[in-house]
């Protein structure tokens, strides 16, 4: 299977942290934890789940805890995560397969398309929006939470990656195809004893490969500087509408 430079990057990213992801990834824990919640309020049974970006499989654990479903498959471009997620994952079945989210037509259609804290990683998220929808059930639904822009804002600007608006995602998902039934907008911010420790945490949880095209180092006075980070999160449940609107 075939991976492109883009992809391979944050494979490696992900790999290096698959150690240290579990410690560093309480924003990321809390966020799919509070989607799940979301779901049962929409979508309280799916037959067929799939995760897209699974991780090590804390999340993806919790979400098959709560639902009754004869299918789930689980995906994750990180090698090292799924081996994580396979031992997290061994009282349940559920199929793991290291794939790229516009990969996942060649699996089958799914009645729920779960996704935590993963699709910005995508290259093109208004062509990976179109094959979830192809792959989607009628009247299938996407669940998915997502960084927005003013994530991260404490960094200077020449170092932080340019997150979607609210907007977009908003219009992309219409253009899809789909129905958005909620969405929301959350403001998460963590505080580190130093700005060294907030730079050390986006390490530790694979997320560095979000500033690896930017080539800025930041200098000693702008690492003093930085006390917290903030997440600004959008959590999104949307239908596929096959009937207009």
């Amino acid at each position: 299977m075939n991976f492109n430079e883009h992809s391979l990057s944050i494979a490696s990213a992900f790999n290096k942290a698959s150690s240290t992801y579990e410690d560093n990834s309480f924003a990321q824990q809390k966020i799919g934890n509070r989607l799940i919640q979301l779901i049962h309020m929409y979508f309280p049974e799916a037959q067929s789940i799939i995760d897209l970006g699974c991780g090590n499989g804390l999340i993806t654990k919790e979400l098959a805890s709560d639902m009754h479903y004869t299918q789930f498959n689980a995906i994750d471009i990180a090698e090292k995560s799924i081996l994580l997620a396979s031992h997290c994952l061994s009282n349940f079945n559920i199929k793991l397969e290291k794939m790229d989210f516009n990969q996942i037509s060649c699996i089958n259609t799914f009645d729920l398309a779960f996704s935590n804290m993963a699709l910005h990683w995508s290259l093109d998220f208004r062509k990976t929006l179109s094959i979830i929808y192809q792959s989607l059930c009628d009247n299938g639904v996407l669940a998915f939470t997502i960084p927005l822009d003013g994530t991260f804002s404490e960094l200077p600007n020449q170092s932080k990656n340019k997150f979607h608006t609210l907007n977009t995602i908003k219009t992309l998902l219409n253009h899809c195809g789909f129905h958005i039934l909620y969405q929301t907008v959350e403001s998460i911010k963590m505080n580190y004893i130093s700005g060294i420790e907030a730079l050390r945490s986006i390490k530790l949880s694979g997320a560095n490969s979000l500033f690896k095209k930017t080539h800025h180092y930041l200098s000693r006075e702008e690492i003093k500087k930085i006390a917290s980070l903030t997440y600004e999160i959008g959590y999104f449940i949307a239908r596929k509408n096959t009937h207009g609107n």
